[in-house]
């Protein structure tokens, strides 16, 4: 998915949570929106959209909302992270096929189907270690 095929909502909410830095919540979302007066599922619809196409995540831990740092997603797919305590700081891990396979496999065996990876690591990143 291109992001020039956006709509002006979701392509504003996916330059929002580029632009964040950290995870972001979709209320403090909302509040950077700069579109008139946005209803609350106005944003959650574009970030529903955004995770489906693949270019977001949602970080359930922390409730918020990270872009996909993936070079070409194109479509939802197992997500692992590791998070930093401190900063917030945020890095995706990539080449998840053989955990997600070992995941579902699990998944399978006990009798779930239409499974969805999400994994989140919590740890201190290497710029708050050496501050």
């Amino acid at each position: 998915m291109s992001a020039n095929t956006l709509t002006p909502v979701r392509q504003g909410v996916l330059d929002i949570i580029r632009n964040a830095g950290t995870p972001i919540a979709a209320y403090a979302i909302l509040e950077q929106l700069q579109q008139g007066s946005k209803a609350p599922q106005t944003v959650y619809r574009a970030l529903d959209y955004l995770i489906a196409q693949g270019l977001a995540h949602k970080l359930e831990s922390l409730n918020a909302y990270v872009a996909c740092q993936q070079q070409a997603p194109e479509s939802a797919h197992a997500a692992a992270f590791i998070l930093c305590r401190q900063c917030r700081r945020v890095h995706e891990l990539e080449d998840l096929n053989a955990l997600e396979a070992l995941l579902n496999a699990y998944g399978q065996a006990a009798g779930f189907s239409d499974l969805q990876t999400t994994l989140e690591m919590r740890g201190v990143c290497e710029q708050c270690r050496n501050t």
